[in-house]
């Protein structure tokens, strides 16, 4: 490295994440009035596929094949360009929060599988699915062995997180978040399975308490939601008020405090003065 030096040893994320806000920054100078959201619409919409072979893939019926890898595929600049000059806003976000499933999936031998189904019904007031949630609590004794997967009423199965050999925390998860846009542009009715497995002949355990199903995306013509509206669901999806403490990971108790306790130390305190006295009193003799 050094002056009108370049090299090809620097990748990851450190490369990768300036080059895309830099593609990005060439489309807000022709379109400043794109949205973080419409940005995000442009990129899928233009990604090229990269490495077809890789295992990673994941096919979707009539629509962009994806990635935990490779996302949709690589940024084409000049194709990001040309979308953002003609570019229809998208219309203002909505979410809808499914209520929350309480469970007692067991991860144990011999169920080291839990899968558990939620059916969503119509939702015409979602014109366009971008992002999806699932908000989750666990018990475990070695939460690194824990691995989940969501499955779309299209039959698109991803993964939402794989085991991890470092994680050895026996904290489970309390009300953990996670986020795919996988089943972008997805279809939104029908049934949405969380599948939750331990890693083969792993002997730990635990159990999946709870969870709840998010479905973010662009609000269609016929509602008419404003942003304090968006802004409450959002709030309620990611911070509800009904705090279920019952289903939280267990915790040992804090130890209130006891009066007999006190009495007793007090009790024993003045029996220790009255025998220190008494001797005083009384000394043995020789």
């Amino acid at each position: 490295m050094g002056n009108d030096r370049c090299t090809v040893k620097h990748g990851g994320t450190s490369a990768a994440a300036p080059i895309a806000a830099g593609v990005i920054a060439l489309a807000l100078q022709i379109r400043p009035d794109l949205s973080w959201r419409d940005i995000q619409h442009i990129l899928v919409a233009t990604a090229v596929p990269v490495a077809p072979k890789h295992d990673s893939w994941i096919s979707r019926t009539k629509r962009k094949s994806y990635s935990p890898f490779y996302g949709f595929g690589k940024i084409d600049a000049a194709a990001v360009v040309d979308r953002a000059k003609k570019w229809r806003l998208v219309r203002p976000p909505i979410v809808r929060s499914l209520p929350t499933r309480e469970l007692n999936g067991v991860l144990a031998w011999p169920h080291f599988t839990v899968k558990d189904t939620i059916v969503v019904p119509l939702m015409p007031e979602i014109a366009y699915l971008e992002h999806v949630t699932v908000r989750l609590t666990l018990e475990h004794t070695r939460r690194g062995d824990a691995q989940y997967w969501l499955k779309s009423p299209a039959g698109t199965l991803v993964p939402l997180a794989s085991s991890r050999p470092n994680d050895d925390s026996r904290s489970g998860l309390k009300r953990w978040t996670f986020m795919t846009v996988a089943f972008w542009s997805e279809p939104v009715a029908g049934p949405w399975t969380l599948i939750a497995a331990n890693v083969p002949n792993s002997r730990s355990h635990g159990r999946i308490l709870e969870w709840t199903l998010s479905l973010w995306g662009e609000q269609s013509s016929m509602v008419q939601e404003s942003e304090s509206d968006y802004v409450k669901n959002f709030m309620e999806a990611h911070y509800p008020k009904r705090h279920r403490s019952r289903l939280y990971p267990r915790e040992i108790p804090e130890e209130k405090p006891s009066w007999t306790k006190y009495f007793i130390l007090l009790f024993g305190g003045v029996i220790f003065l009255a025998l220190r006295r008494f001797k005083r009193a009384f000394p043995r003799t020789l």
